[in-house]
């Protein structure tokens, strides 16, 4: 009788937790706000950044810009800090410094909000924030109260399948089907029984019904339980995903509003910041449209939005040339820009945007010609069909620039659009195949006479220009088949405009790529090359056939990669300022890669109807510290069998702890020269880089 009460007991206990099921399932007090305790943290911190330098000479330059000892000095450091622990900015600065009378001097400055490094930091906040958010979706009291559910349905599981309950249930329902029980000691039928035999069944129905009750709310429980844990796996999987900060914050929210929780905290933790895409001030390059402002250098202001709604805007003075290879001392004609685009949606996905843009520019190709004003709009939209489809298009008009006639006066800078010599407009269109793992690339653009934008340099006249690419993929992505066709997409600022070429460059690869195979490269395709004859310069236009073949395995306890390489570039001495025009050149390279040292052994040979060129080189490179290396080799040239002229290299890097890297070239050698003999050469570079934490 004593487990009877006592099971019943346990059975009281288990009715007043089922009673109290509110109670288990409301939540602790959480507050989600609760800032931590001030500390005395500096308004700006040093996140760390790197600096660079480097020092280069030549003696000669072989090419068709002839030049003596030219020196050039570089150097670029890039430091990252963050403001109030909140606003992560990087300042950058480029120097170069020159006695080239090709290269121009340029000191660029930049300070940039860093985007990629605030969407980190926000990713801490929302990842601090998700672990208070998941105590508040994971009930500390779900799974304790389950457990203890589990445990008092189990004692009631065991009181009821033992073998004295199972035998009290059957004399009791005996004893209350026969009106009481025979006493057989005394041979005497016992009535008295019936009223404990009742009591013994009612008891056990009743725990019967509190198990059963009981089940239930375990049910109920677990239920939850089983929620709240695939609401917190949901939270874990996407912190730990690849999206962006704003994607995260809105990944998050959808979980929060399916539990019915409002918390203004999460809108506080992603300002409106995290949707800038870019926020520079200095040297920047604006990229807005192929018809409107793009690759240009902009000294002033660039700023970017994109959260729905898409906002851009860049103002400043224009530096078209600040990093072309050709450069004069020249003093400048002042360019400026300032331009602006709005609309909906995102540069990545489906769009509208409306760009409007205006300046002075130099219309001709000189250096000395004189700047005009332009201005114009354009309209672009982008559909995406789906992740493998989508279109491009714009259409834009300008004002026609200012015209100087020789006839009469100037024609001054208007805009008409119902003008079709200001008009613009390009198509572009990308598809990729998955079952035929092909991908097409289409573009067409159409330039009016007048037409006038901040993407390039061209005189008027009205172009045509279009393209075609193609890339498929056969045997399992091993062999790639790259081809291509385009017509007017060449645009040079310096050169004299060819107007509406008839000429389709054609481009033609084929890679092979499997592990452990030899890969190999076949590639015909349009080269060019920028010559300058007394003072102007020009730029020749030819086919180049390139094959390479390249192996990498291992040899004894060296790894081994060799490479063969062949080209030979279809032109003639009218084409080119070099003297190998029309030339075959063949390239092999044999490294070895041991545990402490390398090697290298080099044969190239260059040679047309005119002359024959040879170089023979070996070298080695090794470890001798711990922070060193050390490399040096020989050069035997031949310039059509004369005399073997020899020359040698030398390299050290070493890297000093709380310093940096210092590196170091030197080679003394030969190159071909106008007069066809080798001319001595020297090469020297001197570098630093250096990490700074």
């Amino acid at each position: 009788m004593d487990l009877i009460f006592d099971s019943a007991r346990n059975t009281k206990s288990i009715d007043a937790i089922a009673r109290q099921k509110l109670d288990f399932l409301k939540p602790p007090s959480i507050n989600l706000g609760q800032k931590i305790s001030a500390t005395n943290k500096p308004t700006i911190n040093f996140k760390g950044g790197y600096i660079r330098y480097n020092w280069n000479y030549r003696s000669n330059v072989d090419t068709p810009f002839q030049e003596r000892n030219l020196s050039q000095h570089f150097i670029s450091t890039s430091l990252d800090f963050t403001v109030a622990e909140a606003i992560p900015i990087t300042v950058s600065f480029f120097d170069r410094e020159s006695n080239s009378k090709y290269f121009r001097d340029y000191r660029d400055f930049r300070v940039e909000f860093n985007p990629r490094e605030f969407n980190r930091l926000q990713l801490q906040k929302l990842t601090r924030y998700s672990d208070q958010l998941v105590e508040r979706l994971r009930n500390p009291m779900t799974k304790p109260s389950v457990d203890f559910v589990n445990n008092e349905l189990e004692k009631i599981e065991n009181w009821k399948n033992t073998r004295r309950t199972e035998n009290r249930l059957i004399k009791s329902k005996t004893t209350l089907l026969n009106g009481g029980s025979l006493d057989t000691v005394r041979n005497f039928f016992d009535t008295s029984t019936v009223s404990k035999a009742k009591a013994f069944i009612s008891l056990y129905d009743e725990i019967v019904g509190e198990s059963k009750r009981l089940s239930l709310f375990r049910d109920s429980l677990q239920k939850e339980y089983v929620a709240a844990e695939k609401q917190v796996a949901s939270i874990r999987k996407v912190l730990s995903g690849s999206l962006e900060g704003p994607d995260v914050k809105a990944a998050i929210q959808k979980i929060l509003s399916r539990n019915g929780i409002k918390d203004k905290r999460l809108e506080k933790l992603y300002a409106t910041a995290s949707s800038i895409r870019s926020l520079a001030i200095g040297k920047t390059v604006p990229n807005y449209s192929e018809l409107t402002v793009k690759n240009i250098n902009v000294n002033g202001i660039n700023f970017e939005y994109s959260r729905g709604l898409y906002f851009a805007l860049s103002a400043g003075t224009v530096d078209f040339r600040a990093r072309d290879f050709l450069y004069t001392k020249v003093k400048r004609k002042p360019q400026f820009i300032y331009a602006g685009r709005l609309g909906y949606g995102s540069r990545e996905n489906s769009h509208f945007f409306l760009t409007a843009y205006k300046g002075r520019k130099q219309i001709l190709s000189s250096i000395q010609a004189p700047s005009t004003e332009i201005y114009g709009l354009s309209f672009e939209s982008q559909l995406v069909v789906n992740k493998n489809h989508r279109i491009l298009g714009e259409i834009a008009q300008s004002s026609s620039p200012e015209l100087i006639n020789s006839s009469g006066p100037s024609q001054k800078p208007s805009f008409n659009l119902k003008d079709d010599k200001n008009r613009a407009y390009s198509i572009k269109v990308n598809s990729y195949f998955p079952q035929l793992r092909s991908r097409v690339e289409v573009f067409y653009k159409y330039r009016g006479i007048n037409y006038q934008n901040f993407s390039s340099y061209y005189s008027n006249a009205a172009i045509h220009q279009w393209s075609i690419k193609a890339d498929q993929y056969f045997f399992r992505r091993a062999l790639h088949l790259s081809a291509s066709a385009a017509k007017n997409t060449y645009e040079n600022p310096f050169l004299l405009t060819r107007y509406n070429g008839n000429t389709v460059f054609k481009n033609l690869n084929l890679a092979f790529k499997k592990p452990k195979w030899p890969g190999l490269m076949v590639g015909y395709l349009p080269s060019s090359q920028l010559s300058e004859v007394n003072g102007q310069i020009y730029e020749n236009f030819y086919q180049a056939l390139n094959f390479s073949l390249n192996h990498q395995y291992k040899l004894g306890l060296a790894q081994a990669f060799s490479v063969f390489s062949y080209n030979h570039f279809y032109n003639d001495s009218r084409d080119t300022g070099f003297l190998y025009y029309n030339a075959k050149n063949y390239f092999f390279n044999q490294h070895f890669q041991f545990l402490s040292y390398t090697t290298d052994i080099n044969i190239a040979q260059t040679r047309n109807n005119d002359y024959s060129l040879t170089v023979l080189e070996a070298g080695a490179g090794a470890k001798i510290w711990k922070h060193s290396v050390i490399g040096f080799g020989v050069k035997i040239n031949q310039l059509n069998n004369q005399s073997l002229k020899v020359g040698f290299y030398g390299s050290e890097k070493i890297s000093i702890p709380k310093l940096g890297e210092l590196s170091a070239w030197i080679e003394k050698s030969y190159l071909p020269g106008w007069k066809g003999q080798l001319v001595r050469t020297g090469f020297y570079n001197v570098g630093f880089f250096r990490v700074i934490n």
